[in-house]
């Protein structure tokens, strides 16, 4: 290259390095003056700076914190400790747990435990006298009687049974003329019977005049028992020597009347009648089968 060719490059990179700092110059002076201006002296210094941190400091930080210190620390502390604490507490302590803790033990544990093991224990609510045998209940005849074929609390059955006695015979020379026994079947007025010597009896006679032995005595008085028909339901067997063994007709617990008798000699006995069961129950009582029923008869499970 030449010189002169080398000085009229220089020449142009001169003047083009001029026209990059016009540029310059005009792009700064524009930031400087108006962007930069504006930003410090006035929209974000003045301005911006001016108004938004007034409100982050000013105002939001005093009401904001006051909001939180004053009221929400005071009240929703004191509601959740002074209310809550001590009235959900109280609340809860005193009303669960003295009120619903004592409900529990005084009316669950105390109510239905004893239901529980008064009827519930048993598995099946019952109740004595209507008739149905439930639950624990060994019988029930319809009452809540000692009468009939179940006792007054359901707990014991009374199977029908016939009353039943004897009479122990002494020799005839033992036993004096007007001396007598009475039996009594529970249903009839009660039958006297009266030794005789001489024909002179008021009640039923059991002639011992032409007699002797024990065993004599004991037939004359089977003889006498099963000549009454009609007022009398006892059955008289002799059953062994001097003996008389004696059963009413009717089953049932009205036949246990006691054999009275005036007989001096400490030879002459009688025992029962005795052992008699149900068939005693009075009339409009409860009742499940004719057993139950003095009347012998049950209708619509009332004694007629």
């Amino acid at each position: 290259m030449t010189k002169l060719q080398m000085l009229t490059l220089s020449a142009l990179v001169l003047a083009l390095s001029g026209c990059q700092l016009v540029v310059d110059f005009d792009r700064s002076k524009i930031g400087d003056a108006t962007t930069d201006s504006a930003v410090d002296s006035g929209i974000r210094d003045g301005t911006m700076d001016a108004t938004p941190d007034a409100m982050p400091d000013a105002t939001p930080d005093a009401t904001p914190d006051a909001m939180l210190d004053a009221t929400p620390d005071a009240t929703s502390d004191a509601m959740t400790d002074g209310s809550m604490d001590a009235t959900t507490d109280a609340g809860t302590d005193a009303g669960t747990d003295a009120g619903t803790d004592a409900g529990t033990d005084a009316g669950t544990d105390a109510g239905t435990d004893a239901g529980t093991d008064a009827g519930t224990d048993t598995g099946v609510a019952m109740t004595c006298g209507n008739g149905t045998v439930e639950g624990t209940e060994t019988c029930d005849d319809g009452n809540m009687l000692d009468c009939g074929t179940c006792n007054a609390t359901c707990t014991a059955a009374q199977a029908l049974a016939t009353a039943s006695g004897s009479i122990t015979t002494p020799v005839s020379a033992m036993l004096l003329d007007t001396e007598t026994f009475t039996l009594d079947d529970g249903m009839n007025t009660p039958t006297v019977f009266e030794f005789d010597t001489n024909a002179t009896a008021t009640g039923v006679a059991i002639d011992i005049s032409t007699i002797t032995t024990a065993d004599e005595v004991r037939d004359a008085i089977v003889a006498a028992i099963n000549g009454v028909t009609t007022t009398l339901e006892i059955t008289a067997t002799a059953v062994s020597p001097g003996f008389v063994g004696l059963i009413n007709d009717t089953a049932g617990s009205p036949g246990n009347a006691a054999i009275l008798e005036t007989v001096t000699d400490a030879g002459f006995v009688v025992v029962g009648m005795a052992g008699g069961v149900a068939a005693d129950c009075p009339a409009a009582t409860g009742c499940v089968s004719t057993d139950d029923c003095f009347s012998m008869s049950c209708s619509s499970m009332l004694c007629d």
